[in-house]
């Protein structure tokens, strides 16, 4: 009775585990964005010169990667066809970009050896269920349990015959 009720809760936890964590990180992601202002406030501010075709914007006109790294944008000034752009380096948010990548990178991995787990797994419980359930009970064992009963033949008709009236 108790491995009737562990074993789908563990299989569960560990088909939802990736799940949880990759929305976990996301959340966080999420929250950091929601607050870098007030993370940020106390620290200097640095100065970057950028040109304006190479930037690819996460939020427009407040967050960028440069480099690989977040940047949180808190003035912009045009200078020709460069931006100076001043704001933070926002490392925390790098840090949970960096995890969500891997955990998705590796979660879809991980889902792949899921589905061949799975795959090498049912076909030994199902040979060891079968092994192990009860046989067929003494009343039904009889001479004819062994023989299935076949089908009715199909009775094939021949199509209306065309009479030439319209």
């Amino acid at each position: 009775m108790r491995n009737k009720i562990f074993l789908p809760f563990a299989w569960a936890v560990l088909i939802l585990l990736p799940l949880v964590l990759v929305g976990s990180l996301q959340l966080a992601q999420l929250l950091l964005k929601q607050s870098w202002e007030q993370r940020l406030a106390p620290q200097t501010a640095t100065t970057i010169l950028v040109d304006k075709a190479s930037i690819v914007w996460e939020e427009e006109g407040r967050e960028l990667q440069i480099g690989g790294r977040y940047f949180d944008v808190r003035s912009i000034k045009e200078a020709g066809s460069k931006l100076v752009l001043q704001g933070h380096y926002d490392d925390t948010e790098t840090a949970v970009w960096q995890l969500l990548k891997h955990a998705l990178r590796h979660s879809r991995a991980n889902g792949y050896q899921l589905v061949l787990l799975l795959q090498m797994l049912l076909p030994i419980a199902w040979i060891r269920f079968h092994l192990s359930a009860p046989s067929i009970p003494l009343c039904w064992q009889g001479a004819k349990t062994d023989v299935l009963p076949t089908p009715p033949p199909k009775v094939l008709l021949a199509p209306p015959r065309n009479t030439g009236s319209c």
